[in-house]
């Protein structure tokens, strides 16, 4: 799930959730690879501002939610940081035009909803 949160139709920030089901038993090599790679994520970005990442696991789940407050956050060290861990950054800017988001991401093959 992708959450963009706008003023005035520009991007202000995003939060990512992923969440990742397995079996405990069958797929617990693969989620503590995931998880494993979540925290050195967290670690590799603590005390970044805009930046804050979270990581829940347990009983084969994951669930990972990564918020940036866009206007805040220092790309080239948010690159750095995600590089060393494999991560991905956002694509999008702060102040970038919403309309061109929502484009990009149905043309992604993503559903966009719009909420107050």
């Amino acid at each position: 799930e992708l959450l963009f949160r706008y003023t005035n139709s520009k991007l202000e920030k995003t939060e990512f959730t992923i969440t990742t089901r397995g079996d405990i038993s069958l797929d617990e090599e693969v989620l503590n690879g995931l998880a494993a790679t979540c925290k050195q994520l967290k670690e590799n970005v603590e005390g970044m501002d805009g930046v804050y990442i979270n990581c829940k696991y347990s009983e084969g789940e994951l669930v990972e939610i990564q918020n940036f407050v866009l206007s805040d956050v220092d790309m080239n060290k948010l690159d750095a940081a995600y590089t060393e861990a494999g991560g991905n950054k956002p694509e999008y800017q702060a102040g970038q035009d919403i309309d061109v988001v929502e484009r990009n991401m149905n043309a992604s093959g993503y559903k966009c909803v719009r909420s107050k």
